[in-house]
């Protein structure tokens, strides 16, 4: 399964209204928040991630994007 921003933010979503919190009025500032900090942890994971393959053809390090 592929890590983006759009499947963390709704996993986000999704805790914290189980913990109580209104993320669907038209002042809740919650989703943007959980929108924002999705991205920026999918796109710092993405940034720094590698992948090391050990044998065969394709052995090496290789940048996950």
């Amino acid at each position: 399964m592929a890590l983006t921003a759009s499947a963390l933010e709704s996993a986000m979503i999704t805790q914290l209204q189980a913990e109580g919190f209104v993320t669907d009025n038209q002042h809740a500032m919650i989703g943007p928040m959980a929108k924002a900090l999705a991205k920026a942890v999918v796109d710092t994971i993405k940034a720094d991630a590698e992948v090391e393959v050990l044998s065969g053809s394709s052995k090496g390090k290789y940048k996950v994007s």
